[in-house]
């Protein structure tokens, strides 16, 4: 009996520079402590949040949008949309215990006046789940973790939904942890 396996369409808006080079060498893991998945490369199921996403994070550059077929064994993914996963993952969090006092490293950047101390507690916040996610994904050999969230702030659908006061996620964000699993790069526009 074969393995199991899922196929995705899936869309990353990037740079024109950067497109040229993932068409020609492939994607590179990236590797910054403040992604919402930790490393991996990051893809939408739809061109547009890959665009909005890039134009939110590059500012005004244009974007460019590829698209990549993702083919994955079933049982190398975590999607917390599935009550099954999701109840794994938060075990998986409950048991962990924390290495160090964030609270002190709170106070210390919190002087500059230059940072709110909400900012610092959402870099705090988004530096420990990049490391969980890293550390179960590296623990049980994930290749692609898939999550839903709330669109970036300042996105038009987002600004909808809070004047709405509506608090749902609205966006799937897939994170490839495996580089091996990306096929088909090219253009989408």
């Amino acid at each position: 009996m074969g393995t199991l396996m899922a196929k995705y369409i899936l869309y990353h808006g990037t740079t024109k520079d950067y497109a040229v080079i993932i068409i020609k060498n492939g994607f590179q893991l990236s590797t910054s402590d403040t992604h919402w998945m930790g490393k991996g490369v990051y893809f939408y199921d739809n061109a547009e949040q890959a665009v909005s996403f890039n134009f939110k994070t590059k500012k005004a550059v244009p974007t460019v949008v590829l698209k990549a077929v993702i083919k994955v064994a079933k049982n190398k993914i975590l999607d917390l949309r599935k009550k099954a996963d999701n109840d794994k993952f938060a075990e998986f969090i409950e048991k962990q215990e924390p290495k160090y006092d964030n609270s002190i490293r709170l106070k210390e950047t919190a002087k500059d006046i230059n940072m709110s101390i909400e900012k610092e507690l959402d870099k705090i916040i988004f530096s420990l789940k990049c490391a969980l996610f890293d550390y179960y994904c590296d623990t049980y050999k994930i290749d692609l973790a898939v999550c839903e969230h709330n669109t970036h702030p300042g996105s038009l659908k987002q600004m909808i939904m809070k004047s709405l006061n509506i608090n749902k996620n609205i966006e799937v964000q897939y994170c490839v942890k495996n580089l091996e699993i990306i096929k088909d790069i090219n253009y989408y526009n």
